[in-house]
């Protein structure tokens, strides 16, 4: 849910996370590794949801930039939705799903350096926006 921000999203992409999991558990190598493993199936399928919904976005999905009704009770979590969906599924595998470098580098597919700037850069982006919104 943290993904893709979506319910019926969040049910759909369990639902072909699983059956990927399912067809291609022959291909896990190593058991211990299942938790990141299935989690890189996890996020890829949760990418393609939110790609093939941007594909299909119309005027009524997006925010009415009037709407300020959360203005006062904004917490992390609105913060983090507004980061681009790249770097709020990196601050969510790290800080929420804790994953460690190692595991988010090899979900996401990308070397523990990048999964690192990465995550300076997204944090950079939150201060950012953290003071913007209460600074």
């Amino acid at each position: 849910y943290r993904m893709t921000d979506d319910i019926q999203g969040c049910r759909d992409v369990t639902q072909q996370s699983w059956l990927a999991i399912i067809r291609s558990l022959n291909r896990l190598k190593d058991p211990a590794g299942f938790r990141a493993w299935a989690y890189r199936i996890v996020t890829n399928k949760s990418a393609d949801w939110i790609k093939k919904r941007q594909k299909h976005r119309t005027c009524s999905d997006m925010p009415d930039p009037c709407d300020n009704h959360k203005t006062d009770d904004t917490g992390m979590d609105e913060l983090v939705d507004m980061l681009d969906d790249n770097k709020k599924m990196l601050i969510t595998l790290y800080y929420f799903e804790n994953f460690s470098i190692a595991e988010t580098a090899a979900i996401l597919n990308v070397p523990k350096g990048t999964v690192k700037s990465r995550l300076a850069a997204a944090r950079g982006d939150l201060k950012k926006l953290y003071e913007k919104k209460f600074g």
